[in-house]
């Protein structure tokens, strides 16, 4: 589903939950090892959709994203 503004009124019209990441490449360009900061100041439009359409916020955090997580190798 892409992520434009007509699909969120869309959906929240037909009282369908919506799922959205806040931030975007910019934002996970700007990230630190060690360092956890949300970057809002310019992404607030999902707030006044939310408030809009009365539908729930549910704060969530994605931490490490920035990092490679080893992955395991097999041999046959």
């Amino acid at each position: 589903m892409d992520a434009s503004p007509f699909t969120a009124h869309y959906n929240l019209k037909k009282g369908n939950s919506i799922f959205i990441y806040v931030g975007g490449e910019k934002e996970q360009l700007m990230s630190e090892s060690g360092c956890h900061r949300i970057y809002l100041k310019e992404r607030k439009g999902f707030v006044k959709l939310a408030l809009q359409y009365g539908a729930e916020l549910i704060p969530m955090v994605r931490h490490r994203t920035g990092v490679v997580q080893p992955t395991s190798i097999l041999s046959y």
